[in-house]
Parts: C-alpha cells; sequence; structure tokens
C-alpha cells in the first residue's frame, strides 16, 4: 500500500492530468521523505503531424526526413556555466516547443533548399493519448496520485505534511479539489489510540483487582511493592537491561515476522479486486467496473467515500463506511454481504476483504516500533500508576468505610494530646 493515496477531482480530465504533473506531483515529491509520486487515470495530451502525401511529395519530403527535423529542433542547449557571487549557476537554452502554434509554425529546410513551415505541408492537431487506466471517486472522473514513502521515512508524518501540502496549494489554485481515499497516518493513529486504550484499561482494572483482593492488607502491599521497586533501584542497570531486551526483542520478533498480537479492529474500509481475463480492453475494464460499483451502492448504504482505479486486466475499488460507531454492520459484515451480492457477476474474478490492522497499518517496522513504544510505557505507567491509584482507592474506601460506621457523619478529629507538666 502506498503512503497516501489522493484523488483529483473536476469536469476536465485533461486539465486534471495537466494540474497534476506541473503543480501537484512537484511540490508533493519536494516533501522531506516522499520517494515517488505516480499518476493514474488522468488524460495526457499530444501533438499529432500527419504529412500530406501530395504536398510533401512536391517538397521532396519523406516522412522519416520530417521526424528527424522535428526531434533535432525539439531539444533543451546546455549553454555552460555563469559565475554569481559565491554561487554557480548552469545555463541553458530551451528550444523545446511549449504550444501547438509552436510546432504549427516551425521552419522546415528543403533537401533541395529553400524552407516551409511544417503546416504547410501536415496536419498538426492536438490529440489525447491512449488511456492507461481511468479512475472514478464518487461516480465522478478523477485523477489518482499515489504517494510512495523513502524506506527510512515516517510514515504518519509523510501523509499529514501530503494534506497540509495540498492545503497551501489551493489559495494560487482556486480549482484544486480533491479526496484523501487512503491516508495511513489514519490507520497508524488508530492503533496507537487502541494500544493506550488498551494500556488504560489494563491499569485500571489492576488496580481494582488489587483493591479487591487486598484492600484489608494495605500495609503487605505496599511493603511489597517498595521491596520489588527497591531491587529495580539497587540493580537497576541489570533490571532495565533485562526489561528493555525483552520488550525490543519481542518488538524486533513483530518487526519480522509481520505478527500482531492484538484483536484485530475495525478500520471502516472494504477492498474489492477485480481481475479480468487476459486480453481485456480498459473499455471493457471500466464497464465491468461500474457494474460493480452500481451494485455495492445498492448493497452499502453506509458507504461516505468510494472510489477504484480501472487498468486494462484489473480493478481496484476502496470503500470507506466511516466509524463503527456510526453503523450497525461490521466491516467484516458487510464484506460477506458484498460476496454474497457479487456472486453473479460474471466474466471477471472478485475478491472482496474487509480492513485490518495487518494490511492497513503500512509496514511491519512501524507497527513494531508501536508495539515496543506501548510495551515500555505500559510497563512504565504499570510499575508507578497502579500503586498511587490503588492507594487513592484505598484511602476513599477507608474514609467512607469510617462514615458509614459513624453514621453517615464526617469523623471527628482527634484531640490533641495533653503535654507532660513537669513536675
Amino acid at each position: 500500500m502506498p503512503t497516501a493515496m489522493i484523488a483529483l477531482m473536476g469536469d476536465d480530465l485533461s486539465q486534471l492530468q495537466t494540474l497534476a504533473d506541473d503543480i501537484v506531483v512537484p511540490a508533493l515529491e519536494r516533501i522531506d521523505g516522499v520517494a515517488q509520486v505516480t499518476v493514474s487515470g488522468g488524460v495526457e495530451q499530444q501533438i499529432a503531424v500527419e504529412l500530406d502525401p501530395t504536398r510533401s511529395a512536391g517538397y521532396g519530403l519523406s516522412t522519416s526526413y520530417v521526424s528527424q527535423f522535428l526531434a533535432g529542433q525539439n531539444l533543451l542547449y546546455p549553454g555552460g556555466d555563469l559565475q554569481n557571487g559565491s554561487q554557480k549557476l548552469t545555463v541553458s537554452t530551451d528550444a523545446k516547443f511549449q504550444t501547438l502554434q509552436d510546432v504549427q509554425d516551425m521552419i522546415l529546410t528543403l533537401p533541395t533548399g529553400g524552407a516551409v513551415r511544417l503546416s504547410g505541408v501536415a496536419n498538426v492537431t492536438l490529440e489525447n493519448k491512449d488511456m492507461s487506466a481511468m479512475a472514478q471517486a464518487n461516480g465522478t472522473a478523477c485523477v489518482v496520485l499515489q504517494v510512495s514513502k523513502q524506506s527510512s521515512a515516517n510514515e504518519v508524518y509523510v501523509s499529514e505534511e501530503v494534506i497540509k501540502r495540498l492545503d497551501s496549494l489551493k489559495p494560487e489554485n482556486p480549482s484544486l479539489q480533491y479526496a484523501a481515499p487512503y491516508l495511513a497516518s489514519d490507520y497508524i493513529n488508530q492503533t496507537v489510540d487502541a494500544v493506550f486504550q488498551n494500556i488504560l484499561q489494563g491499569v485500571l482494572l489492576a488496580a481494582a483487582v488489587v483493591l479487591l483482593f487486598l484492600r484489608r492488607v494495605t500495609e503487605a502491599f505496599n511493603a511489597l511493592y517498595l521491596k520489588i521497586l527497591g531491587f529495580f533501584i539497587r540493580r537497576l542497570f541489570l533490571g532495565m537491561l533485562a526489561s528493555f531486551a525483552l520488550v525490543v526483542g519481542f518488538g524486533l520478533t513483530l518487526v519480522n515476522t509481520k505478527t500482531v498480537l492484538m484483536p484485530d479492529m475495525d478500520q471502516g474500509q472494504v477492498t474489492v479486486n477485480v481481475s479480468m481475463p487476459i486480453g481485456a480492453q480498459l473499455e471493457e475494464t471500466a464497464a465491468k467496473a461500474d457494474q460493480i460499483s452500481g451494485i455495492v451502492e445498492r448493497t452499502v448504504p453506509e458507504i461516505v467515500d468510494m472510489f477504484y482505479i480501472a487498468q486494462s486486466a484489473s480493478v481496484t475499488m476502496m470503500m470507506d463506511v466511516g466509524s463503527k460507531s456510526q453503523r450497525e454492520r461490521s466491516s467484516n459484515d458487510i464484506a460477506a454481504v458484498l460476496r454474497t451480492a457479487l456472486a453473479d457477476v460474471a466474466g471477471c474474478e472478485i475478491t472482496i476483504s474487509a480492513s485490518n490492522s495487518d494490511s492497513m497499518m503500512g509496514s511491519g517496522s512501524d507497527m513494531g516500533i508501536t508495539m515496543i513504544s506501548g510495551m515500555v510505557i505500559s510497563t512504565v505507567i504499570t510499575l508507578v500508576f497502579t500503586p498511587v491509584y490503588y492507594s487513592v482507592i484505598d484511602n476513599f474506601s477507608r474514609l467512607f468505610h469510617r462514615r458509614k460506621k459513624n453514621g453517615g457523619k464526617p469523623e471527628a478529629p482527634q484531640p490533641a494530646e495533653a503535654e507532660a507538666q513537669p513536675v
């Protein structure tokens, strides 16, 4: 999975492609930690030159001659270096064609002498290239950007910076409209929040168990805890080294095996992968994607956002069904219903899966770091917070029992002992 997937939306795919290539992609690639940004679903344009057989033959021009002449004119020439103070600048001469008019007005040298404009011997037009992929977001054609991070980059940082950079481009580009169907930071943050919730629940449960079974032996518990804490203080180096070695070793095991020892979380994402027969055309695949998306929309009313990317032999469709608190069915239940609803779609192979913490969390190293941090924090909190929490609860419990014994009245202060009088 990429670190982020961005859908640029608008009415004209060729304009969206130009916006992506000229503005958005360069801006995103300048983010620290971004390795590559790929563009899918747009319409690229090209200039087509079609020689007129009669006129080109009259001037003695062949197709290969005109092709070589065009390639020689559409170049970027180095112009040397320029010293500007302490900086050394590279100078170049840009002779590349910028517009359709530039190509039409190109002066073509004739083999027999003389010159003619290219538009005098050829039809020069601007046309769309054949599309290699098609994408839709919520029923609207779009251009999808897939952002990949560097191996050493932080996935959460890169995802959040992508959104910040896109927001910064909006004031200068009012036509920029985008949606973020997938951000790795969303799922990593969900997992981190779940880890801290589990830590808090564990601490509260441990304190409650201690209060339940040791509420009448406070002194023994405090003495035992002080002895254990004293042991770690007296043998700080060996104790902490052994503890952290165990924690880090277990975390590295998670990194290498990519096994997460925690309940699978409902991430609110359902993915449909479609495989078409070998030799299928893009138009056929896109029609199949439209058919499947229509069935999905009728079957899953919980959909918040949906988008797909269709290539010649495959379709990847992702659905955001919202948070678990906002729906009755889990993402696994929705996936099971979709398997039944799409079972009769012929001419393709369909695989449906619900999101889980392993597939949506990104790289195994990020998950290992998350688990190591969670275990270290839980160890520290358990050693420090649990006894404090227990002592507070125990004091409230004693105060409650004393008030109950006194009939609900606060306990009267004890009189101070009389000082001994000298004889």
